[in-house]
């Protein structure tokens, strides 16, 4: 079963190419991580420093903006990843690349899906971070684990996926990341086209 999880995400990750994205937008990116285990593929999560200004305690991938080094926006999302949780970046493989989403603070961001090995030490940066944990693949695929929020954000009411692991709160941005993985390679059919959904918008 799980087997056929890591398979199937790369045979449809392999299939699948995202449009282009034509946004003239400060650029960002993320690193899906997955552990490479064929009894228990763990997606990795971190959670962000509650002292910080921005996003402070929210949950996320490893990731960020797109530094004038970069060549690429996998090269961020490698970077970042490094930086925050020391996953080494020549231990990733890559496996495909998901459509950009414009956040609500007008980023566009890119997410990367890659492969870990599955006893790959992580190291939470203390100055950016509270905390790194893994989260089963297979807890995203239960129907009965996803929820939705109503977000109030400048005047306009949203309706997000979201969901709640252990302590953990997963909404937003990282959620429907999340489950545009799952309609992209699970055909899980979360509705994401939502009314409310407009100005947390697909770069097309």
């Amino acid at each position: 079963m799980m087997t056929d999880m890591l398979e199937q995400l790369k045979y449809q990750l392999a299939e699948f190419s995202p449009p282009s994205s034509q946004v003239n937008l400060p650029q960002a990116s993320v690193l899906i991580a997955i552990t490479k285990s064929a009894d228990l593929p763990e997606l990795i999560l971190i959670q962000r420093a509650h002292h910080l200004s921005s996003h402070s305690g929210e949950v996320a991938f490893p990731g960020g903006k797109r530094e004038p080094q970069d060549k690429n926006l996998w090269q961020t999302a490698l970077r970042e990843s490094h930086e925050e949780v020391r996953i080494i970046p020549e231990s990733v493989e890559y496996l495909g690349q998901l459509r950009s989403i414009v956040s609500r603070f007008g980023i566009s961001v890119t997410p990367f899906v890659g492969l870990i090995p599955p006893k790959t030490h992580l190291i939470p940066c203390p100055d950016e971070l509270e905390c790194c944990f893994r989260v089963p693949l297979a807890f995203f695929l239960k129907k009965q684990n996803l929820g939705w929020d109503r977000l109030n954000y400048g005047g306009h009411d949203f309706v997000l996926p979201s969901y709640q692991y252990q302590d953990f709160k997963i909404w937003g941005l990282t959620a429907i990341v999340l489950a545009d993985l799952l309609n992209t390679v699970f055909e899980t059919n979360i509705d994401l086209n939502l009314p409310h959904y407009k100005r947390f918008s697909f770069n097309h």
